[in-house]
């Protein structure tokens, strides 16, 4: 194979020289658009609002201390269970 027929031959091309990288075109469709589904994102914090509100009631309530105060940030309802029953 000569050079002639190397330069020639059909799927073969001369490598481009170093170029400035451009920006993508933001004109251009997205191809994406519509395929996708949307995501949704939901804030549910009404729960967690009660269990404060909830925890810093039986704080005062109950006149819990420091440790009994930490434990009761999981269990407070079982504080409050338990001193409105009598136990």
């Amino acid at each position: 194979m000569t050079a002639k027929s190397y330069a020639s031959a059909p799927n073969l091309r001369a490598r481009p020289t170093a170029t400035r990288l451009e920006p993508p075109d933001r004109s251009a469709p997205n191809k994406w658009r519509g395929k996708m589904a949307k995501i949704e994102v939901k804030n549910q914090s009404s729960l967690g609002m009660f269990w404060f509100a909830g925890w810093l009631f039986t704080l005062g309530y109950l006149n819990l201390g420091f440790w009994r105060g930490i434990l009761g940030l999981f269990v407070w309802p079982y504080f409050l269970g338990s001193s409105l029953t009598g136990e």
